[in-house]
């Protein structure tokens, strides 16, 4: 069985991103790859740097496909030992929004999250509930609303593309998109080439 990679962004509360590293859900836990870790961390031995996490915290990834050796992940707990152990200064604000935000919210409300928690409407006020409600349903019917409109734009595009189309015949739906700059682009990214003799 294959397990899917997802990078897991850790931010402030701020919305300032600290740290962007690959991880895969295994048996309902994240585990985090590990060179990652120690990349974000500034740590460029990371075979040197597991030393320091316990045995039960690291493994290699088993079921990798790809080239190569396999992946070294470590889990929540040996993601938090290698950043509390660091004495790099990239792990210095890392450690400070573990200690100074996260431990201190799960302390006082038993979890953390980025998320505000939701508003929900007194119940006991029958007309703030139907107001809420009325606001709720405003809301999902403008997301809905959005939704079809791209699903029909990107329908169209892909009308566009399917049959084949030159630069030139996309830039013309487009009004003041100049062909040498779209021809460029694609060439840019190998996604236009000549295939005549």
């Amino acid at each position: 069985m294959s397990h899917v990679i997802k990078t897991f962004d850790f931010k402030s509360s701020t919305g300032e991103l600290l740290a962007s590293v690959r991880s895969v859900l295994i048996e309902q836990a994240p585990w985090f790859i590990a060179i990652d870790v120690c990349e974000a961390l500034g740590l460029s031995h990371t075979h040197k740097a597991l030393n320091a996490v316990d045995d039960e915290d690291k493994r290699e990834q088993e079921d990798y496909s790809g080239s190569g050796r396999k992946p070294l992940l470590v889990n929540e707990s040996g993601l938090y030992s290698l950043i509390i152990k660091s004495r790099k200064p990239q792990a210095k604000r890392f450690k400070r929004w573990i200690t100074s935000e996260v431990l201190p919210s799960i302390r006082a409300t038993g979890s953390y999250s980025l998320v505000p928690s939701s508003n929900l409407p007194n119940f006991d006020d029958p007309i703030a509930a139907a107001e809420a409600w009325i606001e709720t349903k405003k809301a999902e019917r403008l997301a809905v609303g959005y939704v079809q409109r791209q699903a029909k734009y990107i329908n169209h595009l892909e009308n566009l593309i399917a049959g084949g189309i030159s630069p030139y015949e996309f830039c013309k739906q487009f009004n003041g998109v100049n062909v040498r700059q779209i021809n460029a682009f694609l060439e840019d990214h190998n996604w236009l080439f000549d295939d005549r003799p």
